[in-house]
């Protein structure tokens, strides 16, 4: 059981398949924006790309057309996460009604956590895919020396990603070992010792 430093509030910790339901839920809502944004980007990555290709005043623009490409992909997905987390839950926990906290404080945690979390989450998925298009898609010798390294590296991100979530299984909290590093807790079932402000609606740094 979780007991809030302030003694506000006692909980319990959500089982790994509500967990991971909500985030399936979240990821499948992140792939809607991901979709939706990768349209508007790869208008700008054609642009930067034949930019580039031109050599316009040295490739610069097109440099910065496809930087600013890889951004408007990664954003939405960043902010979802980042956005929610600081309110304590995103749309998919709030449907299997559990919240996240910081450990130390049992509040709602702020945007210095959430934000590299968020980050780390996306770098998470985008190696997911970057395996499963490599992998399953053709095999790997078909892929130029650069195409390999990417693929390689993204499978190592993805092994450590699993061996973080994997985790859980033994800590007494249910946190993986990105919970543990970013000082969050996840948390169900409250109840509230005295009136004080739920842990969601006050995030602090």
């Amino acid at each position: 059981m979780y007991i809030a430093p302030d003694g506000s509030y006692s909980a319990t910790y959500p089982g790994a398949w509500r967990r991971l339901g909500a985030g399936t839920i979240d990821w499948a809502l992140c792939a809607i924006l991901f979709l939706l944004t990768s349209i508007v980007a790869g208008v700008f990555q054609s642009l930067g790309v034949t930019s580039w290709e031109a050599g316009d005043l040295r490739g610069i623009p097109g440099s910065a057309l496809i930087a600013l490409s890889q951004v408007l992909v990664a954003a939405p997905v960043v902010a979802y996460f980042a956005y929610y987390w600081t309110r304590g839950s995103t749309l998919g926990m709030r449907a299997l009604d559990f919240e996240l906290v910081r450990e130390e404080t049992g509040r709602a945690p702020g945007w210095r956590r959430t934000l590299p979390r968020a980050c780390l989450a996306f770098v998470i998925a985008l190696a997911v895919n970057n395996v499963y298009l490599g992998w399953i898609g053709r095999p790997l010798d078909n892929f130029s020396s650069l195409e390999r390294a990417v693929i390689v590296s993204s499978a190592v991100v993805v092994g450590l990603g699993l061996a973080a979530k994997a985790w859980t299984l033994g800590d007494e909290r249910r946190r993986s070992l990105l919970d543990r590093m970013f000082g969050l807790v996840y948390v169900e079932e409250l109840v509230f010792t005295r009136s004080d402000p739920s842990p969601w609606s006050e995030s602090v740094r």
